[in-house]
């Protein structure tokens, strides 16, 4: 199912969002072991 999105072009967009969601869980975490004592 994935490699058929891939191949109608939807790769583009997945590989985004998959950005977006790794870099917001990064700065989260960042976030979190900053306010840590």
């Amino acid at each position: 199912m994935s490699s058929e999105r891939l191949k109608r072009g939807g790769f583009p967009y997945f590989s985004r969002q998959q950005t977006v969601k790794s870099l917001t869980e990064n700065s989260r975490r960042e976030i979190f072991l900053s306010l840590k004592p």
